[in-house]
């Protein structure tokens, strides 16, 4: 089997990512736990005492690779800070998610985008809100706020922002045309 490649069905990650989990360390776990620790971390430190950041603040890490700053981030925004990890590699933010699934997951939102082009980082669920099916039907968030009250709010949005922001929910629409002739 090719270096890089796994079994089975499963593709062989991306070259960033091989090269970010494996190459730069040359594979040797103790080379790479000098590197992180003599000079990696001291520079993600540098970097964030620079951001200045606040408890509840929300980061975005573009080209976020292993989240190196990221998680780092998110130790200094406390439990109501998010991190937004954005990358060209779907490779890596999947290893970032994972990496997340232990108690940080609902503090993250993973984009796939590249640096010079970050169209996806408007926020879903404030445009999601915004929307209508049209211009007859109010907005989802005046409907929301209509019909449903603050603790039914708040359930609702537990529930549906997390799909909405990490674009893994699903979107239904029902849609029907009328055609008539006078005869």
């Amino acid at each position: 089997m090719a270096p890089g490649r796994m079994t089975g069905m499963a593709k062989a990650a991306d070259r960033w990512h091989r090269w970010l989990m494996d190459g730069r360390f040359g594979g040797d776990p103790a080379a790479r736990d000098r590197l992180l620790t003599e000079l990696l971390y001291p520079v993600r430190d540098t970097v964030l005492d620079k951001a200045r950041l606040r408890p509840g603040d929300t980061v975005l890490d573009v080209g976020t690779g292993d989240g190196l700053i990221a998680f780092g981030a998110l130790e200094r925004l406390g439990p109501s800070g998010h991190v937004v990890f954005c990358d060209i590699s779907q490779d890596l933010l999947d290893h970032c998610r994972a990496a997340a699934a232990e108690g940080l997951l609902d503090r993250c939102r993973f984009l796939v985008a590249s640096a010079d082009s970050l169209d996806g980082i408007a926020d879903a669920w404030d445009r999601a809100l915004r929307m209508s099916g049209n211009p007859l039907i109010p907005p989802l968030g005046e409907v929301l706020g209509r019909v449903l009250g603050p603790q039914e709010i708040a359930e609702f949005t537990a529930h549906v922002k997390p799909l909405v922001e990490s674009g893994t929910g699903r979107e239904r629409q029902a849609l029907a045309y009328l055609a008539a002739t006078k005869d």
